[in-house]
């Protein structure tokens, strides 16, 4: 296919980046005393190992530099609808850059000011066609095919990244919440979210929002319970028995969830205070927390809460148009918790005691005798 390029376009401008000047042709640069050579009526199909694209454009009577700078344009742009890219705002910095300096690689080697620029691609041949009111320019450029496809493959993965950034783990929250991974899922879904918030990213709040909500609605999928509580214990003694509970989605147990236990202790000045203790759920979704033998006495409350605060983290990051959905999550996963009361009562009425009555006269030494009283 060829495309007609006429007068100055800003396409033009954007690709010419020098002065023009002759191509390495294949062949002599022909003109109109020359019978026309059929690639300039149709682009020659793929053969030899190469690919092959025509550029050609019009111009005044003395426009002959005028009409090849359009000619070279025209030659560019069927590359690149071949390449198949196309820059939009959801387009990286890195993916414009790349196409751009491909686009300039492509001029500077039709122009013969490197050769080398771009492996695989040269020109084959050239053809000037005077008429008495103006010129027509044609250039027929000739790609290696694999090199070719390389290159197209190149681009296109650059391209597709940030695209991928934002649909694949979107798509992978999906698939484990349909297989009743529902913590994976929330995790994709954040991932997505926080991939979503860039600023190159096309519709950045729109996939942000779907995100944030996809990972809210699985949380809603998310049920933590109780398997005991009203534990006792006594102070410097183990307690009986773990404290117990289950996570899980649908009926369905979900393993190695991450859960942070808070439990209270006291510090050296007599102060209370709240650890905290990382845990996975087992393959039963159930959560067991041995406490760590009390040091005090009274009555207390212990925690188990669903722990995403890692994955969380990407998300704070994101602008503050987007704090008031990432507030919303952090809810809604703060949500997932229980609370249990416990007592450790002190064993002292339990331990035998005697009482002696000891008296001493002034000098601190033992009194013996007997006392009695008169009456």
């Amino acid at each position: 296919m060829k495309v007609r390029v006429t007068g100055f376009t800003l396409l033009v401008l954007a690709l010419v980046l020098a002065g023009c000047a002759g191509g390495p042709a294949a062949k002599a640069d022909q003109n109109s005393s020359t019978k026309p050579p059929a690639w300039t009526m149709e682009t020659p199909g793929p053969s030899g190992g190469f690919t092959y694209f025509v550029g050609y454009a019009d111009g005044p009577a003395n426009g002959e530099v005028q009409a090849t700078e359009a000619a070279t344009a025209s030659l560019i742009a069927e590359i690149m609808r071949y390449i198949g890219v196309t820059i939009t705002a959801e387009s990286s910095a890195t993916a414009r850059s790349t196409l751009d300096s491909f686009q300039a690689d492509l001029v500077q080697t039709v122009k013969q000011t490197s050769s080398n620029r771009v492996a695989g691609f040269q020109i084959a041949e050239r053809y000037i066609q005077k008429k008495p009111n103006g010129v027509t320019v044609y250039i027929l450029g000739k790609y290696n095919t694999k090199d070719l496809e390389s290159e197209k493959k190149r681009i296109a993965a650059v391209f597709q990244e940030k695209i991928d950034a934002v649909a694949v783990p979107e798509a992978k929250g999906k698939e484990l919440l349909a297989e009743g991974d529902v913590i994976g899922a929330v995790r994709q879904f954040i991932a997505a979210a926080s991939a979503a918030s860039g600023a190159t990213i096309e519709n950045a709040a729109i996939k942000f929002e779907r995100n944030i909500n996809n990972a809210r609605e699985a949380m809603a999928l998310i049920k933590l319970e109780k398997l005991n509580d009203r534990l006792q214990g006594s102070p410097g003694a183990a307690f009986k028995e773990p404290f117990m509970a289950r996570i899980s989605s649908g009926g369905k147990a979900l393993a190695q969830a991450p859960i942070i236990v808070g439990y209270q202790s006291k510090l050296a000045n007599g102060r209370m205070t709240t650890k905290t203790a990382k845990v996975l759920s087992g393959p039963d979704g159930v959560i067991d927390f041995n406490h760590p033998s009390p040091d005090f006495v009274g009555k207390a409350t212990l925690t188990m809460r669903l722990d995403l605060s890692a994955e969380m983290e990407a998300l704070y990051k994101a602008g503050d148009k987007f704090q008031s959905l990432v507030a919303g999550l952090e809810d809604a996963i703060a949500d997932k918790r229980v609370s249990f009361e416990y007592t450790v009562v002190s064993q002292a009425k339990n331990i035998p005691m005697a009482v002696f009555i000891v008296d001493t006269d002034s000098a601190g030494n033992l009194s013996v005798g007997t006392t009695g009283s008169a009456l």
